[in-house]
């Protein structure tokens, strides 16, 4: 296995997210760059529509010695119905949703990673304000070997 960066990790990360959950719904999943942009992304489009966005939340050194390069990454999945007319009149939906995209990607194989995509948990989305909003964003856990200089 080659070593990888965050950004690629993001982007082996969106891939499954595609193929496991959103290719089979008509969505595609939006990748934010930074947590902030993610806030922005779920909040543009349709209303009432179905959005999925990735994002990469941060890391931390796998192992004690500092010439290991292993990296526990976090990364996000957010799943969120976009408010709009009679937007939230699907019971739960939105949790169903959220459930069903805990089974697909736990424990799933991911390019670039050593073993699979560790599920670590999922909360309520809701805006900085506290307003809460029709969503959950899913927590995973990949372990990978970050980039060294030669």
């Amino acid at each position: 296995m080659s070593n990888a960066g965050p950004a690629e990790i993001l982007q082996s990360f969106a891939a499954l997210v595609d193929e496991a959950f959103t290719a089979p719904r008509g969505v595609k999943p939006a990748i934010a760059g930074d947590p902030a942009r993610a806030v922005d992304l779920l909040t543009a489009g349709q209303m009432g529509g179905l959005a999925v966005v990735v994002f990469y939340e941060g890391d931390t050194a796998a192992g004690d010695d500092h010439w290991d390069p292993r990296v526990l990454a976090t990364v996000r999945a957010v799943v969120l119905r976009r408010q709009g007319l009679g937007a939230g009149a699907r019971g739960a939906e939105v949790l169903e949703l959220a459930g069903e995209l805990r089974r697909a990607l736990s424990g799933a194989g991911l390019a670039g990673v050593l073993g699979g995509v560790a599920y670590q948990g999922m909360a309520p989305v809701q805006t900085a304000e506290g307003r809460m909003l029709e969503g959950y964003s899913l927590k995973f856990g990949v372990l990978y070997a970050d980039q060294v200089r030669e």
